[in-house]
């Protein structure tokens, strides 16, 4: 009884990591259409204060314009490339796969 109950809280323990929330929250992101706030969730993860910086004045330019102009899409096109490649060199790949799979 005892290893069952070790087993179960044990899968507990892994779906609840700081990575599973972080990626929970980036899915909701992309489900509620935020693009830009989900690269910003997924470089601050990453630790990357630049990429955070630079996706949060996109969103702001994309508040500001009123829509997301195509120009404004290839900029935030590059830093998801980006950011994706600094994930790629940072997680195993489970959780590249994971955190890929969010967005």
């Amino acid at each position: 009884m005892k290893e069952l109950i070790e087993r179960i809280i044990g899968v507990q323990e892994a779906v609840n990591t700081p990575l599973d929330r972080a990626i929970s929250k980036i899915e909701k992101m992309t489900d509620w259409n935020d693009h830009a706030g989900a690269i910003k969730a997924g470089y601050k993860l990453l630790g990357d204060k630049k990429g955070e910086k630079i996706l949060d004045l996109i969103s702001k330019l994309h508040m500001e314009i009123g829509h997301m102009p195509d120009e404004l899409m290839t900029l935030r096109s590059y830093y998801y490339k980006d950011m994706m490649e600094k994930a790629k060199k940072k997680f195993s790949p489970e959780d590249y796969e994971k955190f890929h799979g969010s967005f």
